[in-house]
């Protein structure tokens, strides 16, 4: 199994070089230890080796075929060509893949969370087909902010800021993240999605936050600035109730949040 999880990484790290492997990787989402009892899906999602060797594979095919885990854009570091087929081999080996869902919703916490974050990776790239094809995934994505691992809410907050406007039915939710999950790294990771949805957020979506900055408890006013940082430039929409909050607020803390926020709004 470390021989399997350990070429799945090293391919990772490859990067868009490596996408004739991905048929490989998307197969090795079938590796199942067929010693176990087979559940009523015909796959139980057991914590042993292979599944360690499946969550690998997942995050493989989201390295190859996305922007990969710095960012870099893949026209840097493949060929123009490779640049555009890449992720849309990845993104139609993914949808068309039947295990993928299977992975995405019924497997450990480790393959959850990789394979929304796969879906962030290749979405990211904001090649047409690519999103469609990622979109088509929006429901189970969705359906993890709800997932009791936070990891897994974690990607697929961060894998939902990627969605461009097919986001839009899932904001709502997106905003009672940022505000209510119990988690620190969901809380930020749904901000910044918000962040990076910018013009998809429909005007007025983050009202409750403004609501939470005049919450009699100042931890709930806290985690509403916080996420604020979070947003960019839709925090302009609330820089009157930052100031009131810099200005006034009978918290330290909160004013001091509320400031970094305005002063990286660049507001004088």
């Amino acid at each position: 199994f470390n021989v399997r999880v350990a070429a799945a990484e090293a391919l990772g790290r490859i990067g868009p070089l490596a996408w004739t492997t991905m048929t490989a990787l998307a197969n090795a989402l079938d590796s199942v230890n067929r010693d176990v009892t087979v559940g009523s899906f015909g796959w139980t999602p057991e914590a042993n080796g292979w599944s360690h060797v499946r969550a690998a594979a997942a995050k493989a095919i989201g390295l190859i075929g996305g922007r990969g885990a710095d960012g870099t854009d893949l026209s840097v570091t493949a060929s123009r060509e490779a640049a555009f087929f890449t992720p849309n081999l990845a993104a139609r080996l993914i949808y068309s893949h039947e295990n993928f869902e299977r992975e995405l919703v019924f497997g450990d916490a480790a393959i959850r969370a990789e394979s929304a974050r796969a879906l962030g990776l290749l979405a990211a790239t904001g090649i047409d087909y690519v999103l469609t094809q990622c979109a088509r995934w929006l429901n189970q994505l969705g359906a993890a902010f709800e997932d009791v691992d936070p990891t897994v809410r974690h990607h697929a907050a961060e894998a939902m800021g990627e969605m461009q406007h097919f986001a839009v039915p899932f904001v709502e939710r997106l905003v009672a993240m940022a505000m209510d999950d119990r988690a620190r790294a969901p809380r930020q990771a749904a901000a910044a999605a918000l962040g990076r949805l910018g013009a998809h957020v429909p005007e007025g979506s983050l009202q409750p936050w403004a609501d939470l900055a005049g919450h009699g408890d100042y931890r709930r006013r806290l985690l509403a600035v916080q996420a604020m940082a979070e947003v960019g430039e839709l925090a302009t929409a609330y820089l009157a109730q930052l100031q009131t909050l810099a200005a006034s607020d009978e918290d330290a803390g909160v004013r001091a949040a509320s400031q970094v926020v305005i002063d990286a709004l660049g507001v004088v």
